[in-house]
């Protein structure tokens, strides 16, 4: 799992997964129940000690379930949602916006070997990423879009092609 290092003052403050800071059950219960209503929870520690849960809940834009709605009149299918973010959120997420399938807890390397796979099952592949975690994936579709697509394509390494 991805970790970030938060340094305050002379305290370090490490956001991750749950597995890597010590905590109660009690803490893990209310995670799960804020994964269970669409949300990600983040636990934050300072020195391997439970201090927090950030929730993060997605807004989705009106237009997006359009979006996609107008794709499958045009025959794209399936649409594969690929993310990072907790299976349960991201189920919640993929239903209201009405992919075909959802793929969670992704990390960039992975989106890369389900874009390759998505390919030879497929042929050709389009996307859509939101950031830089998205850009290794984006290098290996033939149609890709980033909202950082200048950031994301030097920082994958293909340049102008």
């Amino acid at each position: 799992m991805a970790r970030l290092v938060v340094t305050m003052s002379s305290l370090a403050a490490i956001i991750t997964s749950k597995k890597n800071i010590s905590h109660r059950e009690q803490d893990c219960d209310t995670a799960h129940h804020d994964s269970a209503k669409g949300y990600t929870p983040v636990m934050i520690g300072v020195d391997g000690n439970y201090l927090g849960t950030i929730t993060i809940a997605y807004k989705i834009r009106q237009s997006n379930p359009e979006a996609l709605a107008m794709l499958k009149f045009l025959g794209i299918d399936p649409l594969v949602m690929l993310t990072g973010d907790n299976a349960q959120a991201a189920w919640s997420v993929g239903e209201h916006l009405g992919v075909t399938k959802v793929m969670a807890d992704l990390l960039p390397g992975d989106k890369v070997n389900t874009i390759e796979k998505l390919r030879r099952e497929y042929g050709k592949v389009a996307m859509v990423g939101d950031g830089i975690n998205d850009t290794p994936a984006l290098a290996r579709v033939g149609c890709g879009h980033c909202n950082w697509w200048i950031l994301g394509r030097y920082s994958a390494g293909y340049g102008n092609r």
